[in-house]
């Protein structure tokens, strides 16, 4: 459900409200807000954990778990300059779970006209198989499904297979995959998911 107040076009889903600047083309950082309404049925495994956009001070701590999680054995790229950079580009959304000032997880997003990227989403160890991961991807793509995009992408590594189980529970496709990807060592897999699409598979992460 959609409606416009004061210049700005909102959505409700998910026990959220998302606000956009009708001026602007796509999703903004600056533009838009989340505001969690009492109902949070859709995070009942992790009642306790709130899940917001990122601030830049938070950008060391995002690109650590980055480096542990997910860069691991890897040139590790997504430093805290970049991590913040992102933080605030207009065009991507940095998601933050968090629980008593702790981050718990993270995803980067970046949103297209059509097709929404997802960079990078990792959990740390002690909150993991509570559905925090699948709770960001819910909300990621709840967000997309607002703003009209119909395709998902991410890349993930060939030997993280952990990681490919967990989307494709989501409802991704395994797309291909590219050689070398990651430090020209270490292949990539391309998984995609269209928002037209039935439900995810499984309900679990």
């Amino acid at each position: 459900m959609s409606f416009r107040v004061f210049g700005v076009k909102a959505w409700k889903f998910g026990g959220c409200i998302l606000l956009r600047w009708l001026s602007g083309s796509k999703l903004s950082y600056d533009s838009w807000q989340i505001h969690f309404m009492t109902d949070k049925t859709d995070l009942k495994p992790t009642a306790s954990i709130t899940l917001r956009a990122a601030y830049p001070s938070e950008a060391r701590t995002i690109a650590s778990m980055s480096r542990l999680y997910i860069e691991h054995g890897l040139h590790w790229r997504w430093t805290p300059a970049k991590v913040k950079r992102h933080i605030r580009d207009k065009d991507t959304m940095v998601l933050v779970a968090s629980r008593d000032a702790v981050i718990a997880g993270f995803a980067i997003m970046r949103f297209g006209d059509d097709q929404a990227h997802l960079f990078l989403l990792a959990v740390q160890p002690e909150f993991r198989r509570t559905g925090i991961g699948r709770s960001m991807m819910q909300w990621l793509e709840k967000s997309c499904r607002a703003a009209g995009i119909q395709q998902l992408r991410l890349e993930v590594r060939a030997s993280n297979r952990g990681a490919r189980l967990f989307y494709w529970q989501l409802g991704f496709w395994f797309l291909g995959q590219v050689a070398g990807y990651y430090d020209r060592r270490e292949a990539a897999v391309i998984m995609v998911r269209s928002l037209n699409d039935p439900r995810p598979r499984f309900s679990s992460d």
